[in-house]
This record gives C-alpha cells, sequence and structure tokens, in this order.
C-alpha cells in the first residue's frame, strides 16, 4: 500500500447508506428496466497520513423504470433507462471542522466518487470517479481536490488514446511527490502532474 493512501474505514453512516465499490453499486442496482430505484451510497473514509484529515463522499444513484419493459421482458436491450445522481457532496473533516464540497446533480447516469490517495504532506487528494453512463459505456477519472482551499482544482484524464470513441481506463498506483502522481494506463506506466 502506498504511504500517502493513509487508511480507510467502513463505518455506518445516517440514512442506512452504506461504504460500496462501485462495481458493487451497480451490481446492486442491478439491469432490470422495470424497476424504479434509489441507492444512497457513501464511500469508504479516507484519513490524511498523519490522520488528521478524513474524506468521505456521498450520493444518491436513482433509475427510472422503463414503461415499455416488464419483469419479464428481456433487459439486455434496456440501455437508454434514465440514470441519475443525485445530492452528491464530499465531506473533508479537518481540526478546524467539516467542510463539504457539493456538486450538481448528473442527469446522464451514476457517478461515483472514491477518495484514494493523498499527497505525503496531506495538501492534496486524488479521487477516483467512475461514470455508468444511461447509454451503457462507463469511464473512470481521476480529481484533485485542494484540501487547504476546499475545492475540486480539476479532472484529469493521464491515459489518453488516440481512437475517439475509447474512454479513459486509468489505475492510481500513487503520489512520487507532493504535486505529481503516477498511473497504470492499460499495461504502460504514465506521469500526471499539476499545479
Amino acid at each position: 500500500m502506498d504511504e500517502n493512501q493513509g487508511t480507510s474505514t467502513a463505518e455506518s453512516s445516517p440514512g442506512g447508506a452504506v461504504p460500496s465499490s462501485p462495481s458493487e453499486l451497480i451490481e446492486m442496482i442491478g439491469d432490470r428496466c422495470d424497476l424504479s430505484l434509489e441507492v444512497d451510497y457513501r464511500s469508504q473514509t479516507l484519513a490524511s497520513p498523519d490522520g488528521t484529515i478524513r474524506v468521505e463522499a456521498q450520493g444518491t444513484l436513482r433509475q427510472s423504470a422503463d414503461p415499455e419493459y416488464t419483469a419479464d421482458s428481456d433487459n439486455a436491450n434496456c440501455v437508454d433507462r434514465p440514470l441519475q445522481t443525485l445530492n452528491r457532496q464530499i465531506t473533508i473533516d479537518k481540526p478546524e471542522g467539516k467542510e463539504r464540497i457539493v456538486r450538481d446533480d448528473y442527469d446522464q447516469g451514476y457517478v461515483i466518487f472514491q477518495p484514494r490517495s493523498f499527497s505525503a504532506d496531506s495538501s492534496y487528494l486524488i479521487s477516483e470517479i467512475t461514470v455508468g453512463y444511461s447509454g451503457g459505456d462507463a469511464a473512470t477519472y481521476t480529481s484533485i481536490i485542494d484540501i487547504a482551499a476546499n475545492k475540486e482544482l480539476e479532472n484529469i484524464v493521464p491515459c489518453r488514446s488516440e481512437d475517439i470513441d475509447d474512454t479513459p481506463n486509468q489505475n492510481l498506483l500513487g503520489f512520487t511527490n507532493n504535486s505529481e502522481v503516477v498511473f497504470d494506463c492499460l499495461y504502460r506506466a504514465c506521469l500526471g502532474s499539476f499545479e
């Protein structure tokens, strides 16, 4: 484990949301087009290397039933079901108090935010954003949060493809210094930096 990743805990939270991985959430929701449902999610809590900062994310994933489908329908062709993400927020718990970064609702699919790694000095947080689009595609993006400013700096796509139809796919390997991170891009390592 990267020493900058801190520690994760799986505490329960108000409202019945429990920590789940993106794949567990998608599996829990399933691919039934005839069901309308909402699932509250909460990421695991990630603690900074020095233990003074804790970060978690939460939101609500909503699927609306497609009236053309019933429980007996072949759901394999149900790729255009309406998917939404509501109440997206990131909570940063610091010694001086809690701060929240609230994101707009997203009506094009599911957005699942997972804090992944702190810089050694705990000033930046790298997080993974998994998006399951309503049309059936999925992608993984990387987000950088400035902890002192309590704001998301940018989403980066370190693993780019020449094929315009490819969706981003990268795996965070860790920080090399306080403003540089390394990703694995489908069998090759690449370096990403930010200001």
